[in-house]
């Protein structure tokens, strides 16, 4: 009797056995690493925005001859200047390389852009003729500034203010093709300004400044935002005479017009980077 009892609980103790493991507690895995990306490597990329212009414009400096010399003020006919305000699509691509070390990041970046940033602007002037008679005379002009090409070599620095976010501040070299081109004409009036023009355009260098977020997506892709200040400087050129004649085709004078076109504004672009 004894050994059946000891059998009985045997075999019970043995078919309990999985369900009691069963009701044990499991502990759970660990959970995977986090992997925090690096910023240090060689990195390509494209970025696409909008500039505008900030500050440049088109300044006419003219000096009358003939009777337009007693002239109060001398040489008004031709307006002083005007600003353009040239705005428009800027697009591109980057090329760069950055090192990280500890939270600080290091690096230099060049990228180069095609533009359509332009503007045109038109003002009038008035001046006062003394000749055998006191007759005013009016003129007009029109400027427009244009910037299709655009690229910076700069440096880059920054810190990683969380896991995968990064804050920089940057600066350099910018440089970029330039257009102007300005005219004058007539108001009618006693007295007839016959028109004149005058155009330049090429290659200008000079710096930028700004900053940007960007933000890792994954290990080898990141988003940024960024904004650039430029001051490309200016260039110089001269208007043809100005041939100013009064109501019976007597010329009174000339009036010589240097234009000094000024290229300066700002960029807001996004773009998106793949580290190498």
């Amino acid at each position: 009797m004894r050994k059946a009892t000891i059998g009985i609980v045997a075999i019970a103790a043995l078919t309990g056995l999985p369900a009691f493991a069963a009701d044990m507690p499991v502990k759970a895995p660990p959970p995977p690493p986090v992997v925090t990306p690096s910023w240090t490597g060689f990195y390509i990329g494209a970025s696409a925005g909008y500039g505008w212009n900030q500050g440049g414009n088109i300044d006419l400096a003219s000096i009358g001859t003939g009777n337009l010399v007693i002239t109060t003020p001398a040489a008004n006919a031709i307006p002083a200047g005007f600003d353009a305000q040239p705005k428009g699509f800027i697009g591109g691509g980057d090329i760069g390389y950055n090192y990280q070390w500890r939270q600080w990041v290091l690096g230099i970046e060049a990228d180069l852009s095609g533009a359509s940033i332009k503007g045109t602007a038109a003002q009038t002037g008035t001046a006062t003729v003394v000749s055998l008679i006191t007759f005013p005379v009016n003129g007009s002009a029109i400027g427009e500034q244009k910037l299709d090409l655009f690229g910076t070599v700069r440096g880059r620095m920054g810190v990683v203010a969380a896991d995968r976010l990064l804050i920089y501040a940057t600066g350099g070299l910018a440089y970029g093709h330039v257009e102007s081109n300005t005219s004058t004409g007539d108001v009618p009036t006693q007295a007839t300004i016959l028109p004149a023009q005058g155009s330049t355009s090429g290659m200008l260098a000079g710096w930028t400044v700004g900053g940007g977020f960007e933000w890792a997506l994954a290990p080898h892709w990141s988003f940024k935002t960024e904004y650039l200040y430029y001051d490309l400087g200016s260039r110089t050129y001269a208007l043809s005479p100005n041939v100013v004649t009064s109501c019976c085709t007597v010329t009174e004078g000339t009036v010589n017009s240097t234009v000094s076109a000024t290229f300066r504004g700002s960029i807001a672009r996004v773009g998106i980077n793949y580290k190498l």
